[in-house]
């Protein structure tokens, strides 16, 4: 996705001062390896669910008044993993409503260049209570502490009964504060966003 943040870009850049021989037994080594393929990262078992895909219809915000965003000519179809929709109409207790889903129509748009606005989730086993414990990174060797839970991703729209011109900041602060009843420790927000394919340049006159 386009506006998906680069991984490693610190270390990317670092490395290419080092001018590619980093220092042996170091951080820098140590992520060289995981670029080439020896050092692997440290990753947990991913539930079948989070592999399959759930789909439904939202509405885009800035978009048409309410009354008429509610017709499916002016929703567009947005996917999330079975697993994180399980989450929401359970754990979670987010109906439908409140994060602005609607069942897909015939005449929904489906548009490759809408990427719908994102609420991750972080909810960690043992609720409140847990504790991080210490462990190594399978990439850069470096020690750190986490906690074992589990992430959700859950895209959302507006919700077309609001008229309020901060209605992206409203559905933050209502969604965010559902998820924290529902035990995460991590709540945060990624903008809606709209990309289109890139035009050939007129040339000027």
């Amino acid at each position: 996705m386009p506006r998906t943040k680069k991984q490693f870009s610190f270390l990317n850049r670092a490395l290419k001062v080092a001018g590619g021989t980093p220092t042996p037994g170091s951080t820098l080594d140590n992520y060289l390896k995981f670029k080439t393929g020896v050092n692997k990262r440290n990753a947990g078992k991913i539930p079948a669910d989070a592999r399959k895909l759930v789909t439904y219809s939202a509405v885009p915000f800035g978009g048409p008044d309410a009354d008429k965003a509610t017709s499916a000519d002016k929703r567009y179809r947005i996917s999330l993993s079975k697993f994180s929709n399980d989450w929401r109409g359970g754990a979670g207790a987010i109906s439908k409503a409140e994060i602005g889903y609607d069942t897909i129509d015939p005449l929904n748009k489906t548009d490759s260049t809408y990427y719908p606005a994102q609420m991750k989730v972080f909810v960690p086993d043992g609720g409140a209570a847990a504790v991080a414990t210490a462990k190594v990174s399978g990439i850069t060797k470096r020690s750190y502490k986490s906690k074992a839970g589990k992430s959700y991703t859950l895209p959302f729209g507006a919700v077309v009964t609001k008229t309020t011109q901060n209605e992206y900041r409203e559905q933050m602060s209502i969604l965010g504060d559902k998820a924290k009843v529902a035990g995460a420790t991590s709540v945060t927000f990624v903008p809606e966003e709209w990309t289109s394919p890139t035009r050939e340049a007129v040339a000027g006159t």
